[in-house]
């Protein structure tokens, strides 16, 4: 048994390692929207940069949460939560005229562009880093409208 958890281990951690690899803007792009990527990430696109032209302009961010389940534990005592996270905002530097390439919108790994940093304070594991809401994709439109919508998971200790 143990000898397949470590074997599945190391396949899913290859696996992950493989399906995360950037975008590569040295590679000839065939596709219409592998053109279309390189135009918009390979000239000059900085995510770690807010996405506005001007530093004075805000940064609106829209956030819903939508609860799928929650379970509390007396015998622990803690709060398990289970929602889907929805984030949107406009990236002004991801913009296209549609008619240019034929393609409303692109389905992006949002470790490609920037993103709003959001994190739980209150988490029963304070020493772990949370990273159940991320690594999904976004939609990125042709105005530059992204949304990401990434299920969570979250653990309240509870004290009286």
């Amino acid at each position: 048994m143990f000898r397949v958890i470590v074997y599945l281990t190391a396949f899913l951690t290859i696996f992950k390692i493989h399906c995360a690899v950037a975008f590569n803007c040295d590679a000839e792009q065939s596709s219409i929207e592998g053109r279309l990527q390189k135009q918009l990430f390979c000239t000059n696109y900085d995510k770690s940069q807010r996405p506005v032209e001007h530093h004075e302009t805000a940064t609106n961010v829209s956030i819903s949460i939508y609860m799928k389940n929650y379970a509390l534990y007396e015998y622990d005592p803690s709060l398990h939560i289970s929602n889907w996270l929805s984030v949107s905002w406009k990236d002004e530097f991801l913009t296209w005229d549609r008619a240019d390439y034929g393609i409303d919108m692109l389905n992006v790994d949002e470790s490609e562009i920037w993103r709003p940093m959001i994190t739980s304070y209150s988490k029963k594991q304070l020493n772990t880093i949370d990273r159940s809401c991320n690594d999904h994709k976004c939609e990125l439109k042709h105005t530059g409208e992204v949304s990401c919508i990434s299920p969570c998971t979250y653990e309240a200790h509870c004290t009286s």
